[in-house]
């Protein structure tokens, strides 16, 4: 069977403005489409994405090849089913070659981006069309907006690996080949994306997804790179193995789903080209406040003002892609709608006109890990949500001086309040970003105060958490130690130790004693934030948000 593309339209008889393309994986053409976990459907009845048409593509594939016996179809061995073919199925190559003919058609050609989300195998077809997209004629790239993939073996399958070496002597099956690690295929795809990268980041976003219990695809794998790259850190996690990091049990909020609804309301309003190199003094004017000079030592090394263009693009970049989500989410509401946007832009001309080393030390403080170096989402588009979020309330805030060990908290909201904004890298639960933190506290010049405060605040600040595990967050999970998600009880530590300390082997309580660090600590969750955003008037937003701050 030759690659099919099955065509849903948004609105019966009406061509929508993006194409969303579902490739499945080995042996897996239902992948998208199983009973409970229908993504077509997700898509069709999203109210924010209209203009959405939706294709499935199909084509032949299989674990096993039937050879002489002459069997197709679907069959189980050991609990597990297989499917079959008689004979070896097309290769990758040309299943994308295949895809790049369906889409010159004249059903498909008129659209103004494609969207191309891919399991498994399915990453690599669309992976390896848009790389002869960028060989052949650079033209073409223009049609793409978006990439996501889940679980795509880039760097080669265990499956095929143990194929390979068990199976391959009896047959030769093309697609499972073409999945081993450092065959001829993904060695010469993943010197093409390393050409192509800088342009292709240029012009789409592509997002690349693990499942954290995959034995399949490891975080590894799941990245296009060569070598020892550490552009595997790259890689989103989500829950579940090479089959469930497609499940969608909360429906739209479900994290997989989430990820591709944010690249697709990207492209569905195109971003004008972002404007860049606004002098200091032009910032000056246009905030109407001026600059703070640093008194760090650091400051010599580099004049306050504009900051450098990787990260004033990467935040303009999701100024304007929040710019589009808040104009959907409050289409009916413009009083809401105007105030956040016009607080957002605010933000972003403060972080134009924020002296580079106090910023860069506050994303130093900001993204937090336990476990390993920062790497992965870098939090930036949170952040500059939460940071609108605040500029509601409390618009004198700014960011703490980076050498001045009594402003330990990296926010400061005005001239008594303070905040600690930490977005987990590794997604980790709310104990352990709360225990690790203090942990390292304890072990820094500030462990003499810690023990000082029995019976009162541990803190005299709040910790602000963002990207916590999911699970973490319900409202019935003991893990979740949000003030406001429990009707505003403060947590004591002394408890958070003696509930979750002996339950890990991760090493972050050593030397930290309950008894001698007992007081409350003051915990938002990023969630709890957010919330506020569902209101209708105006003034409730603000009173929330001042609470939950």
């Amino acid at each position: 069977m030759s690659l099919q593309i099955t065509l849903t339209y948004r609105e019966p008889g009406v061509k929508g403005k993006v194409l969303l393309l579902f490739i499945h994986g080995l042996g897996a053409p239902r992948t998208w489409v199983e009973p409970g976990r229908d993504w077509i459907q997700l898509v069709a009845t999203d109210p924010d994405l209209e203009g959405i048409d939706t294709g499935l593509v199909t084509y032949d594939t299989s674990q096993v090849i039937s050879g002489v016996f002459n069997i197709e179809g679907e069959i189980e061995i050991l609990g597990h089913r297989l499917r079959v073919s008689k004979e070896s199925p097309l290769s990758i190559e040309a299943l994308a070659l295949q895809l790049k003919a369906k889409l010159a058609g004249s059903i498909y050609r008129n659209y103004e981006k494609i969207v191309i989300a891919g399991h498994s195998m399915g990453g690599l077809i669309g992976k390896r069309f848009i790389l002869n997209e960028y060989v052949n004629h650079k033209v073409g790239l223009q049609r793409i907006g978006g990439f996501i993939s889940y679980a795509t073996p880039y760097n080669g399958s265990k499956f095929a690996q143990l194929h390979n070496s068990m199976i391959n002597r009896f047959q030769k099956h093309k697609q499972i080949e073409e999945l081993r690690s450092n065959n001829n295929f993904l060695d010469d795809l993943n010197r093409c994306y390393a050409d192509a990268r800088e342009l292709l980041n240029s012009q789409f976003a592509s997002i690349y997804c693990y499942g954290d219990r995959d034995n399949v695809v490891e975080q590894g794998s799941a990245v296009p790179h060569m070598g020892h790259s550490s552009t595997y850190l790259q890689a989103q996690a989500l829950p579940g193995d090479h089959g469930s990091i497609l499940d969608l049990p909360q429906g739209h909020q479900t994290t997989n789903y989430d990820l591709l609804k944010g690249l697709l309301l990207d492209v569905l309003e195109p971003p004008n080209p972002p404007t860049f190199g606004i002098k200091r003094n032009q910032a000056v004017q246009e905030t109407g406040a001026g600059l703070e000079q640093s008194d760090s030592p650091l400051s010599g090394m580099d004049q306050p003002g504009i900051i450098s263009g990787n990260i004033l693009e990467q935040f303009e970049g999701h100024r304007q892609a929040l710019e589009r989500v808040f104009i959907s989410r409050f289409r009916d509401e413009d009083q809401i709608r105007n105030k956040i946007i016009d607080s957002m832009n605010e933000v972003f001309q403060k972080l134009q006109a924020t002296n580079e080393i106090k910023l860069r030390q506050f994303l130093k403080l900001y993204r937090y890990a336990n476990h390993q170096l920062a790497g992965g989402d870098d939090g930036l588009r949170e952040l500059l949500e939460l940071l609108a979020l605040v500029h509601l309330v409390y618009p004198e805030w700014n960011f703490t001086e980076p050498d001045d060990l009594i402003q330990l908290p990296n926010l400061r909201l005005d001239s008594e309040r303070w905040v600690r904004m930490l977005f987990s890298q590794d997604k980790e639960t709310m104990p352990e970003v709360v225990i690790g933190f203090i942990a390292k506290l304890f072990d820094s010049p500030l462990r003499p105060f810690l023990g000082n405060n029995v019976g009162q605040d541990l803190f005299p600040y709040r910790l602000l958490l963002e990207n916590i595990n999911p699970e973490s967050l319900l409202t019935d999970n003991p893990e979740n130690l949000c003030e406001h998600c429990n009707a505003g009880r403060k947590v004591d530590f002394s408890n958070i130790l003696l509930r979750f300390g002996r339950n890990s082997d991760s090493g972050i309580f050593n030397g930290l004693e309950s008894n001698k660090l007992s007081g409350t600590v003051s915990i938002s969750c990023s969630s709890c934030l957010r919330q506020v955003r569902t209101e209708s008037s105006y003034a409730e937003i603000c009173k929330k948000l001042r609470k939950v701050i």
